[in-house]
């Protein structure tokens, strides 16, 4: 064998065995990972009438993957904070008021289920949620107003595909549809004799379209 033929060769495995590490990291999606997110929602809440709300969410997410060959599973915790919400105004003395509803803040913690794909992860994911509603009413002619809080736990399932935009940065496009069984409003008031009222039996359903970025440790 001659010298130059010796040297191609040795630089051949000095490539495969320097490229192999980056390739399988590529390829590795078990650890912990943190990251933001943002969306779009459509909800629909209903009482005695039905409501239909839509608003745009923003939040933080994080959480640990297991891989085992092929398949990744893992578990997820997320925050959000959005302005789905509802507004209705009624001109018509004396019941002329200014009513709002917005789903303010909600959150889950899910398990997830992935097959990798080499860069990119499709996944599956399922757990349980919880969900906090702001109501506002305000009577324009008489000046009087009112408030309620509505929270509420529920059951969340979704899916999704996430792709390694490099070894630690990683996108993620998702959807999910959340579902809260029926709650309590709590309502209080300024000027009003209602600080001790509720009302139970809303029920809410939710489809959220979302996007975001994550860093893997």
């Amino acid at each position: 064998m001659s010298l130059r033929s010796s040297a191609i060769k040795l630089a051949v495995i000095c490539e495969v065995i320097c490229i192999a590490p980056a390739i399988a990291d590529e390829r590795d999606w078990s650890g912990f990972y943190a990251g933001a997110h943002v969306g779009y929602g459509w909800s629909r809440y209903k009482d005695q009438d039905s409501v239909d709300a839509k608003g745009l969410l923003g939040g933080l997410h994080g959480g640990y993957n297991w891989q085992f060959e092929k398949f990744v599973s893992g578990v997820e915790v997320d925050l959000n904070i959005s302005d789905i919400k509802w507004s209705e105004q009624i001109a018509n003395p004396p019941n002329d008021y200014n009513a709002k509803a917005v789903s303010k803040y909600f959150g889950s913690l899910r398990a997830r289920l992935g097959y990798d794909l080499g860069p990119a992860l499709i996944f599956g994911t399922v757990g349980g949620a919880w969900r906090r509603w702001e109501y506002d009413v305000a009577f324009t002619s008489t000046g009087k107003s009112f408030s309620g809080t509505s929270n509420g736990l529920g059951a969340v399932i979704g899916g999704g595909t996430e792709y390694k935009i490099t070894d630690k940065l990683i996108g993620r496009i998702s959807g999910s549809y959340y579902y809260f069984p029926s709650s309590k409003i709590s309502f209080t008031s300024n000027n009003m004799n209602v600080s001790a009222a509720s009302s139970s039996g809303l029920t809410e359903s939710m489809f959220l379209l979302e996007t975001g970025l994550s860093w893997k440790f």
